[in-house]
């Protein structure tokens, strides 16, 4: 079974995740996705 990466914080957990920002020629990477049209966001996550 898979597991998050989770740390124990008080009464709850923390989840590690990473993020990203990639920049090529001036420009930045930028994420988008069908549910909310015009919403971008950096590359990243949680293992």
């Amino acid at each position: 079974m898979k597991k998050d990466m989770s740390v124990p914080c008080g009464d709850g957990f923390i989840n590690l995740r990473v993020g990203a920002i990639i920049m090529k020629k001036g420009k930045i990477l930028m994420v988008g996705n069908h549910i909310v049209p015009g919403y971008l966001y950096t590359v990243g996550g949680r293992p």
